[in-house]
């Protein structure tokens, strides 16, 4: 096959737009600076352990002691064994790092996506630049939500290849499928594949009814049958991530409780399968949000935003560059608004009328699908069931995030409806469409800058928290009123344009290029207005800057001049369990994490959040026993201060008392009051394990070597001992082994958070390892699936070739 250079020229221009923007847009970091991202500075905090070792070591690391006491990294910094998938998403993001690269990847992507779907290559090209800059991906990039933005990038061809593979090209449609399935999957954010995962599975529904309708049963057998053979390889390439990363889900706050729940007891993730509703659906939008993927001020914007000098509220008070809450939608806080465009929005709506077949209907089912469980409680009569009854939807939280997956949806079929525009014959018989769809949709935006000011009351819970009042608060209000005033009408104005030019073309008073050159600027420039609200260059800093962000604090120096080689700080300066500022340089019993352990969480809820004035760090037995040394708290004049814990038990040590329970509420209430360097809290199921054993505390046991994924003690004593571990129990055989001088042997939960073993007399060397088996067989099947990928990639470019020798 010879290389078409005329042919495939849009494709190398586009290649060079979008390259151009992204240097464009991203310029501060190719010049060597670094973006503030909230939710990235906390993973460098949570995973610095993990990386140094790695880096220092070359060895895989599974678990760090960084966080809350211990937990695995499945969910931290873990890398992909045996697979091809992230070769293939650097290569999608053409070798870039960083922001750019991420951007990069969606633009390609869903510049890919269009072409497949044989939509003209300069639509693809606009839809595709917009698409990517939508502010909804801007301020999650703005937040860190790095791995929520690689797999909104990767996820439009997925829709391509379904599409292809359904419309008579099984095996083509189904590598592409595969291939991009994969690179989302491989991102690690579960809640975007899942939601996209919903969405298609509408799709293939109404594929089904149509199949049986028309007595065509078989031919849709076949593809469906492919893509979910695509869909196993496609799980398959991150198996080796996916399969410990499913395992550890089991034990955590997002699976089933270990405790009964009481009966005066409120709803919580200790006491409920998967999360508890109200938690889960804390971000839930309401009918302004929706309607700010359209008018972008509709909600206001942002919770906390820089106010217009212009304004009366900076007339007033005086402040011209205050930043003030904006925002007074249904949201408790937000960043900003899911904006995707007015023009994209009226294209969309057009296509509902224009595109023909059963498309339009699973797109436009799709959308408002997303917009309804967007609202989360606020439209509980359907996610409320959802959260019930529906397969793992109870793991996830924010509802609102859904509209990241309502931009995929938005942008294709706004992309079919223009070019179907280009290449229809006929384009008389699109008037009386587009005249209804800008009625509609004009309309729409008209009403809310005529009407929506006096039917909306724009207070916000953070009006009170600010102490606006009074005439400063009668300003704020009125210019949120004016900000959704002026936005509707900005609005309303950009869709007359690009109704009106779409009505000249289609009575050929205007070209072709003419129609897609205004389009393309006006929505990319509308986005990219929108966008400066969110992201600038003031949101970059220096390399030098960036590193300030986990500059030792003289506590934090004091701290470590400490020789021991484990131990553990609870920090009481920073939101103790909401920060993983700590972790960059402690092994901390705090931290950051939404998939913590479930017995962790507990502990937590039952004994370390109870703070009182006889008790101000929480339960110190407790803290005791997970060799908490160290308390970081507040000083004077900003300032932190290290009190050393004089009663921490060390890493591990020898019990004379044990204390059997019989449930898991006993045995988290027995830590209550209890010594733990005398009694060990032990479950009766493992009281066969310990029959007549009577231990009599002597002897000594040491730490002797700490990595994350290895701990070496000697242990020297005249009798057999029961030892405790101050280290957090994952089992039972998702791991961790013990060894006695290189033995394997049983260990068991004790305190209902630590370690527990039987040492024989004499002197030996302890060992625990954490090797996953999951781990393990996730690598293999990873590997297996990358094979299945090369050989199915092979197969489908050798049935091209055939085919286009035969032509």
């Amino acid at each position: 096959m010879n290389f078409n250079f005329r042919k495939n020229l849009p494709h190398l221009i586009a290649l060079i737009v979008i390259l151009a923007i992204n240097i464009f847009f991203f310029m501060p970091q190719f010049q060597g600076k670094q973006l503030q991202q909230g939710d990235i500075v906390s993973h460098k905090g949570m995973s610095q352990e993990t990386v140094k070792y790695r880096d220092t070591t070359g060895e895989d690391v599974l678990w760090t002691n960084s966080m809350f006491g211990g937990m695995p990294t499945f969910n931290i910094s873990i890398l992909h064994k045996n697979s091809i998938a992230p070769s293939i998403e650097k290569a999608l993001r053409l070798g870039f790092r960083g922001p750019a690269g991420m951007f990069i990847l969606g633009m390609l992507c869903f510049y890919i996506c269009l072409i497949l779907l044989k939509v003209d290559p300069w639509v693809s090209l606009i839809f595709a630049i917009v698409f990517t800059l939508a502010t909804g991906n801007i301020i999650n990039l703005a937040a860190g939500h790095n791995t929520k933005v690689k797999a909104i990038m990767a996820s439009a061809p997925i829709i391509a290849g379904m599409l292809i593979a359904m419309k008579g090209r099984p095996w083509l449609g189904t590598l592409i499928f595969t291939i991009f399935l994969g690179v989302n999957i491989q991102a690690n954010h579960p809640q975007m594949t899942y939601y996209l995962g919903i969405l298609m599975a509408i799709y293939m529904l109404i594929e089904l009814i149509a199949a049986i309708k028309d007595s065509k049963v078989s031919s849709f057998i076949k593809p469906a049958g492919l893509l979910a053979i695509g869909a196993l390889i496609a799980l398959g390439l991150s198996a080796s991530k996916l399969m410990p990363t499913y395992e550890y889900g089991k034990h955590t706050m997002r699976g089933k409780p270990i405790l009964e729940k009481s009966a005066t007891a409120q709803e919580s993730s200790s006491n409920t399968d998967g999360l508890a509703w109200d938690y889960a659906m804390y971000w839930s939008g309401g009918f302004l949000d929706m309607v700010s993927v359209f008018i972008p001020r509709a909600a206001g914007g942002g919770s906390i935003e820089q106010i217009s000098g212009k304004s009366k509220f900076a007339k007033i008070t005086g402040q011209r560059k205050a930043r003030v809450p904006i925002y007074f939608g249904a949201l408790p806080n937000t960043a900003g608004p899911f904006y995707f465009g007015a023009i994209v929005f009226f294209f969309f709506i057009l296509g509902l009328f224009i595109v023909p077949g059963r498309l339009k209907w699973w797109f436009g089912i799709a959308v408002l699908v997303t917009f309804l469980l967007s609202m989360g409680k606020n439209f509980s009569f359907l996610n409320r069931a959802m959260f019930d009854y529906f397969p793992m939807y109870n793991k996830f939280r924010t509802p609102n995030s859904i509209f990241s997956i309502t931009g995929i949806f938005l942008l294709v079929f706004a992309g079919l409806s223009l070019d179907k525009i280009l290449k229809t014959d006929d384009k008389s018989k699109l008037i009386k469409p587009l005249v209804a769809a800008l009625v509609i949709v004009g309309g729409f935006a008209m009403f809310f800058g005529l009407l929506g000011p006096n039917m909306i009351s724009f207070g916000s819970p953070y009006d009170a928290k600010m102490g606006a009042e009074g005439k400063i608060l009668d300003a704020l209000l009125s210019d949120r009123a004016s900000m959704l005033r002026s936005s509707a009408f900005r609005s309303f104005g950009l869709v007359v344009i690009a109704g009106g030019l779409t009505y000249l073309y289609l009575k050929s008073k205007i070209s072709k290029i003419v129609l897609l050159t205004v389009v393309g600027i006006l929505s990319v420039g509308d986005i990219m207005i929108v966008n400066k609200s969110y992201i600038s260059d003031d949101n970059y800093v220096s390399s030098r800057k960036y590193k300030d962000n986990f500059t030792l604090r003289d506590v934090d120096k004091k701290i470590l001049n400490d020789t021991d080689i484990h131990y553990r700080v609870q920090d009481f300066t920073v939101d103790t369990y909401n920060s993983a500022a700590t972790s960059y340089h402690h092994k901390t019993i705090g931290g950051y994490s939404p998939v913590k352990l479930q017995r962790i969480q507990d502990i937590i809820d039952n004994h370390l959040s109870k703070r009182s004035q006889e008790a101000p760090f929480g339960n110190q037995k407790v803290l005791n026993m997970l060799n908490t040394k160290y308390f970081i708290t507040p000083g004077a004049n900003n300032t932190q201060m290290a009190q050393r814990n004089p009663s921490a038990s060390g890493n591990a040590w020898f019990v004379e008392n044990i204390q059997y329970v019989d449930s898991a509420n006993e045995e988290i209430d027995a830590l209550t009051d209890f010594n733990p360097l005398s009694t060990a809290i032990i479950h009766s199921e493992y009281k066969a394990k310990l029959s007549g054993f009577d231990p009599q505390k002597n002897g000594t046991i040491t730490l002797t070597k700490y990595s994350p994924n290895e701990l070496v003690y000697k242990s020297a004593t005249s009798s057999d001992q029961l030892a405790v571990f101050s280290e957090v129990w994952y089992g039972p055989n998702l791991g961790w082994q013990a060894y006695i001088d290189n033995k394997p042997v049983d260990h068991f939960r004790t305190n209902y958070l630590l370690r527990g073993l039987k040492i024989p007399a004499g002197n030996h060397e302890v060992r625990f390892t954490f090797s996953p088996s999951s781990r393990t067989t996730g690598s293999m099947v990873s590997l297996v699936s990358t094979v299945l990928l090369l050989l199915l990639t092979a197969f489908v470019i050798n049935r091209i070739s055939k085919r286009a020798i035969r032509a």
